[in-house]
């Protein structure tokens, strides 16, 4: 069953066009997608994505990643990715808004030229009652949050994020009151 993407403009608006998925990559159309980062205590859970991934194979990402598809809110797209991913069920209000970001991955034919909605959810959950989905993920991880700051500043290879995405996400978390300071 194809996908279907909203093109947007660079501040994130809908230009009123739909693509198939496949055409959105191809051409590098700007298309919404979601980040939800979970926190608990001092950690961060991250996903391991299957190494058939046309992006970052095989590389830790954020708890739930994916794409917001035609006609979908950002909040609905982070709502239906994190219960796909890992079963986690949340509601509109477990979703603190971060900050927007315009992610680009350029690989071959393959070009995904994302507006990224960025989410915080602090959940204290185990990662035994979570599910991940098989298709996507093939493992998931609570890193301390001071170990993948290290791994991420001496640019350790198998995460997708960079140091400065991950110390955004807690600077922005930190302002709003949603993450203890642990400077």
């Amino acid at each position: 069953m194809s996908e279907y993407f909203d093109i947007l403009n660079p501040d994130g608006t809908p230009t009123g066009k739909i693509k198939e998925r496949n055409a959105v990559h191809h051409d590098g159309d700007l298309h919404g997608s979601v980040h939800i980062w979970l926190f608990r205590d001092s950690k961060v859970l991250l996903q391991k994505r299957r190494d058939d991934k046309e992006s970052f194979p095989s590389c830790y990402d954020a708890a739930c990643t994916g794409h917001i598809s035609a006609g979908e809110t950002p909040i609905e797209a982070a709502i239906r990715e994190t219960e796909e991913e890992i079963s986690l069920k949340l509601k509109p209000e477990d979703l603190h808004f971060l900050h927007d970001q315009i992610l680009t991955v350029h690989q071959g034919d393959f070009i995904s030229n994302e507006f990224n909605r960025v989410y915080f959810v602090d959940e204290s959950v185990s990662l035994d009652t979570l599910k991940y989905d098989e298709k996507e993920i093939t493992e998931l991880r609570f890193f301390e949050i001071e170990d993948l700051k290290n791994r991420l500043k001496n640019k350790e290879k198998g995460f997708c994020m960079t140091y400065d995405e991950l110390i955004r996400v807690i600077d922005c978390a930190v302002s709003k009151g949603l993450l203890e300071s642990r400077e």
